[in-house]
């Protein structure tokens, strides 16, 4: 697909491998409608792309929101082309709590990550895909529209050392929500690329493993984190996180590359577990 003047549509867009995506995308001569919850981080980010770009506070787990900001986007330009869901969350819970209050939070970390990591991804796919399907078909194949979902790594791997005392020290206090609903996003992009083919329209999955971003937790500018407990086990290069811009390039050829489809596609420097 030619990039150049399409609206791509970025979810947690203003920051991490969201941003970087955008201001690749922009480059490749695209329009960006940028959503995620941070109103001043996302006018600070848009404000570099001029009149090329512009923000929408919107909460993925809140499909209104949603549907309000794609809107926003037709108004503006009267297309949506591109879709890259980066937006998620990450929440800890003692996943063995069992008295009132400490059960109630671990409960509500795990389905607030499956609201916005899983259900988030779902209606923002269904919502570019229903303004996707308006386009006029184009180039050799008669596409109109591709979208790349951000799962992880955790969305097939394990990336926790095996021991049984690291392991019952996590359990108090790990990220339930967070591995499920990556792993279920495999399932979604299989049955997105499926039933949106008759449209023209392609989806794949990208895998990021340990990059430098907030929601992995900034160690610092390189990620390296000490003694290396949860680092999984990167062939190379080992012992410090990706950047923002090399998962933003697999994202935008995964947009571009006509012969991608339902595919999941690992960007983790071969981690092997």
């Amino acid at each position: 697909m030619d990039l150049k003047g399409k609206v791509a549509w970025i979810t947690g867009g203003a920051t991490g491998i969201g941003g970087a995506t955008g201001e690749l995308l922009h480059k490749e001569g695209c329009k960006l409608l940028i959503t995620s919850r941070r109103q001043e981080v996302g006018d600070a980010y848009v404000a570099q792309f001029g009149n090329d770009a512009i923000f929408v506070s919107a909460d993925n787990g809140e499909p209104d929101q949603l549907k309000a900001a794609a809107a926003a986007a037709m108004d503006k330009w009267g297309h949506i082309d591109l879709l890259v869901n980066c937006a998620g969350t990450s929440s800890q819970g003692n996943f063995l709590a069992w008295d009132n209050e400490e059960e109630a939070a671990a409960t509500a970390a795990f389905e607030r990550g499956i609201k916005i990591n899983l259900v988030g991804s779902y209606h923002a796919a269904r919502i570019a895909a229903h303004y996707m399907m308006m386009n006029e078909p184009e180039g050799d194949y008669g596409e109109r529209g591709a979208i790349v979902l951000v799962g992880s790594m955790a969305s097939d791997k394990v990336f926790i050392p095996y021991q049984a005392e690291i392991l019952k020290a996590v359990a108090a206090g790990y990220d339930f929500g967070y591995g499920s609903s990556k792993a279920a996003l495999l399932g979604l992009n299989r049955d997105l690329a499926v039933f949106l083919s008759p449209y023209g329209i392609r989806c794949n999955i990208m895998k990021p493993g340990l990059f430098v971003t907030e929601i992995a937790g900034k160690y610092d500018d390189r990620h390296t984190m000490g003694d290396g407990a949860f680092v999984p086990d990167q062939l190379f290069p080992k012992g410090e996180g990706g950047q923002p811009e090399y998962a933003a390039s697999l994202a935008v050829e995964l947009l571009r590359n006509p012969f991608m489809n339902r595919e999941a596609v690992a960007i983790d420097a071969g981690i092997v577990r």
